[in-house]
């Protein structure tokens, strides 16, 4: 027999899955792309069988029967926000001038005969999956998903089973802390025998500030907990809830994935460094030409720029913000995805990149210099040689055999003078070749 904790049900009212990416796609073709996703996304959810449903993930096979049954009762949205004009991130293959974030909103479609409580963050965790990995596969082309980790997922409760009015304090929170723990930590094996002390982490932060509702942001998922009628009042305003204030969409749900696309970038930005920093030492990185190695320092400089421009305005919030509740979701989404941590890494690493490229562009600038300086020699030298031959022709003017036989000689003896100089201006590296393959005989 079931008790009143094992009984307690929270009450689902909507999902949120928020996706970061890159893309180059605008204006009409971005609206139809994100079109075609949703229609993905949608015959996704419809074909969803029980048999596709691994037993090893969901061994009952009620749940089975019930993940499948939630399958056709889903509903889904999707919206798009550029965030990041002019990001310019490069791969082998393409080139991605924006980043902006994607939010999936799944609700229940009117249906009376669908029973709200059978709707469990488990089952919904594996509708999650049948969408997300086949559609990062389909659209691969278009956009630059943030493929390292699957989406953040925020849920939407609203009431409850209990029929009496339940007050959200510490001692309520810690009470009912398997059922809240379920849906704060969505991505987990959902096993039936966790130890308490596994619910109390997840339980651990609740940035509400009031006992009608809770706010839990944790890395990888979150639960918004809000009665009915805080619902309707400061939710989303939308066409069922026009005179909502909107505030826990605006200030909470997009501030998540606002700090979630920026730790994007910032791994984009230091993927990017990275393969820099590999490439500094490489025999193809060292023939590059200044102006090449200088369009490199320029375009991780820009990044940077662009990245601290996205910053600026959270952290000046960080240190200034009077809105207690907001500044109590930004640090937390800030501490969650380690922004200022992955920041001054990126800064040190931009550092000391900066300072090998900008060694080895002097270094070229030098060898340039040099080799100017001797092909400058070498050309006064030919117009010396001018010179002397028409000084030559007017003092044997009435001597054309002479003549002919010292403009030999002297352009001879020139032409050997040349050589020589080629030979300087190339010689060394020949030699240290010679050298080389000398010592690799000898090994």
């Amino acid at each position: 027999m079931l008790n009143e904790l094992d009984r307690f049900r929270l009450k689902f009212k909507e999902q949120w899955w928020c996706v970061s990416a890159c893309t180059d796609l605008d204006g009409d073709k971005l609206t139809d792309e994100i079109k075609n996703m949703n229609n993905y996304a949608e015959n996704q959810i419809k074909i969803f069988k029980e048999s596709e449903i691994n037993p090893r993930f969901i061994p009952d096979a009620n749940d089975r029967q019930k993940i499948a049954a939630l399958s056709q009762n889903i509903q889904i949205e999707i919206t798009w926000e550029n965030y990041i004009e002019n990001f310019n991130f490069e791969t082998k293959e393409y080139t991605y001038d924006k980043l902006g974030f994607m939010l999936f909103r799944l609700r229940l479609k009117d249906n009376p005969g669908y029973n709200i409580f059978d709707v469990r963050p488990n089952y919904l965790q594996q509708i999650i999956f049948q969408v997300w990995f086949g559609l990062t596969k389909k659209f691969k082309f278009e956009f630059k998903f943030d493929d390292s980790t699957p989406p953040y997922i925020v849920s939407v409760c609203s009431g409850h089973n209990n029929d009496a009015k339940i007050e959200w304090t510490n001692e309520n929170i810690h009470k009912y802390k398997s059922e809240l723990g379920q849906w704060i930590e969505l991505y987990s094996g959902q096993f039936p025998d966790y130890r308490d002390d596994l619910y109390e982490r997840r339980i651990e932060v609740d940035i509400s500030n009031r006992t009608s509702e809770m706010h839990f942001i944790n890395r990888n998922s979150g639960l918004i907990y809000m009665e009915p009628d805080n619902y309707r009042r400061f939710f989303i305003k939308d066409k069922e809830t026009p005179d909502s204030s909107g505030y826990m969409y605006n200030s909470v749900v997009k501030t998540i994935i606002k700090i979630r696309s920026i730790a994007f970038a910032m791994l984009v930005v230091s993927d990017e460094i990275d393969e820099d920093t590999g490439q500094l030492g490489s025999e193809e990185f060292m023939a590059k030409k200044s102006k090449d190695i200088k369009e490199d320092l320029e375009k991780t400089k820009k990044l940077k720029l662009t990245l601290q421009r996205t910053l600026s305005p959270f952290f000046t919030d960080l240190t200034r913000s009077h809105r207690q509740h907001y500044h109590a979701v930004l640090k937390r989404c800030v501490e969650n995805n380690e922004i200022e941590k992955n920041w001054e890494l990126i800064l040190n690493k931009i550092d000391s990149n900066t300072q090998e490229m900008n060694s080895i562009f002097l270094d070229k600038q030098e060898e340039s210099s040099e080799r100017q300086e001797k092909i400058l020699n070498m050309v006064n030298l030919i117009l010396g040689a001018g010179i002397v031959f028409d000084i030559i022709g007017y003092i044997l003017a009435d001597n054309a055999s002479l003549q002919k036989s010292l403009a030999q000689i002297i352009g001879g003896g020139l032409i050997s003078i040349l050589i020589v100089l080629v030979l300087k201006l190339y010689g060394p590296k020949r030699k240290k070749k010679k050298e080389k393959e000398e010592e690799k005989k000898e090994d």
